[in-house]
């Protein structure tokens, strides 16, 4: 059955991809080309955080993880000047989407730091089937990660002034949200491990 949906859902990337709409992709996640045509009508996935009030502090020493073992995106080792303060949101999950049509993004998880050099937060979200099929733009301008990663960075367009870089691990969306340059944010992604 899994080897079946593997097949399909390759199939279905190649297909995307002889069109010219897709750009990356990962497992069933489809990433439109912001230069595309076709990227005026996707969605833009920007600003994947909870609320502040969503977020519970925790010791910087404490070692992060999720109570129920779901993936994490976080710092091992919390970069100098953001160690002031670390909060964590593990939002209460439901099995599935409750419209499984409907264009919508699921935070799995979230961490935010904070400290002299300002904040930022690493978030997993996990797309709908609608917004998968749909293909969405994660940044106005792809980049590439020292790591080799292909990401997506969006700079100064969200309504707080902060800057995003955002990439796709298996079938999450990773998003690193700070009021630093992207320049910055694109480094401090490479620091990021997902458990």
């Amino acid at each position: 059955m899994i080897k079946k949906f593997r097949f399909f859902a390759i199939l279905a990337t190649i297909g995307l991809l002889s069109l010219g709409v897709v750009i990356g992709a990962s497992a069933i996640v489809n990433v439109v080309d912001p230069a595309s045509d076709s990227a005026q009508e996707a969605v833009l996935s920007q600003l994947l955080m909870p609320p502040d009030s969503a977020y519970v502090e925790i010791s910087s020493e404490q070692s992060i993880a999720a109570p129920d073992n779901r993936t994490v995106a976080r710092f091992d080792q919390i970069p100098a000047g953001f160690d002031q303060s670390v909060l964590a949101s593990f939002p209460e999950q439901k099995a599935d989407f409750e419209n499984a049509d409907q264009v919508s993004f699921r935070i799995i998880s979230s961490i935010k730091y904070s400290g002299e050099k300002g904040w930022v937060t690493v978030t997993v979200a996990k797309p709908s089937s609608a917004a998968s099929a749909q293909g969405f733009l994660l940044g106005d301008q792809e980049i590439v990660l020292a790591n080799g990663t292909r990401a997506w960075a969006t700079n100064d367009k969200n309504s707080d002034g902060s800057n995003q870089v955002a990439f796709v691990q298996d079938d999450l969306v990773i998003s690193v949200i700070s009021d630093l340059p992207v320049s910055d944010i694109q480094e401090l992604s490479d620091q990021i491990t997902i458990r």
